[in-house]
């Protein structure tokens, strides 16, 4: 059994994979983990791999060498099947080259383009050659209400609402919700149709926190997969067992 923690901006994801499968998944939010939540759990691991983007954590990685035979910190040293093209390799998020590189392992010789829905709203191309030719980081949906919010005097802070999808708001929280949920799929759909004009044919995957409700209403073919940044990690994991 090998086991796979993925520590982000706002969550933090533990996973227990065996075989080709995922057999466990947790979630809490970043403020509320602590190590003991993993010890109870009492198992031990042929391997782990942790991917952090806000830096280490010396006690979780205590627990970690103890119950695992081998530990990953997964970074840019880590080998990865991947020719990373980006001009800026030390300031690429550990969680965007994990994707690329997991999913260039997934789908060889395709061409791959990974949405990631979360805190911000990621684009990352992959060629069919393997490389990761970059991306693009735009603001995420929260941070699109919240942003509405503070840098104005009086807008008002809207929530998400699962069931808005409109292009014409009626009155001004419902013009907020045509902004940030319609813009927000129109903007994807629009970034995706580009990547198909200029590579042809492209694998696309969505995958994030908000990835649900985006699925619904994105135009091209698409595998929605909110888990799989943990996936991505995991064959990381055996390529370098």
């Amino acid at each position: 059994m090998h086991l796979v923690i993925d520590i982000g901006n706002t969550f933090i994801k533990t996973a227990e994979f065996k075989g080709k499968k995922m057999i466990s998944l947790a979630k809490s939010p970043l403020k509320d983990f602590n190590v003991p939540m993993l010890t109870a759990k009492g198992k031990t691991y042929q391997s782990a791999i942790i991917s952090s983007v806000i830096g280490d954590h010396p006690e979780l990685d205590e627990y970690l060498l103890k119950v695992s035979h081998k530990l990953i910190h997964f970074g840019k040293n880590t080998s990865i099947p991947l020719k990373n093209l980006y001009k800026t390799p030390e300031t690429l998020g550990k969680d965007r080259l994990a994707m690329a590189a997991g999913a260039a392992m997934m789908f060889q010789g395709r061409n791959i383009l990974i949405v990631d829905a979360g805190t911000c709203l990621t684009f990352d191309f992959v060629s069919q050659n393997s490389e990761y030719q970059g991306g693009s980081i735009h603001p995420g949906l929260m941070m699109r209400f919240k942003s509405l919010n503070s840098f104005t005097a009086r807008l008002p802070l809207i929530r998400f609402q699962e069931d808005y999808f409109r292009l014409t708001g009626q009155s001004t929280e419902e013009s907020i919700l045509s902004g940030v949920q319609y813009g927000m799929v129109a903007e994807i759909n629009s970034v995706i149709s580009d990547y198909k004009k200029h590579y042809g044919k492209v694998k696309i995957i969505l995958t994030g926190g908000d990835s649900a409700y985006l699925s619904k209403y994105l135009k091209s073919p698409i595998i929605a997969d909110n888990f799989f940044l943990l996936k991505c990690l995991y064959k990381i994991l055996l390529f370098n067992a």
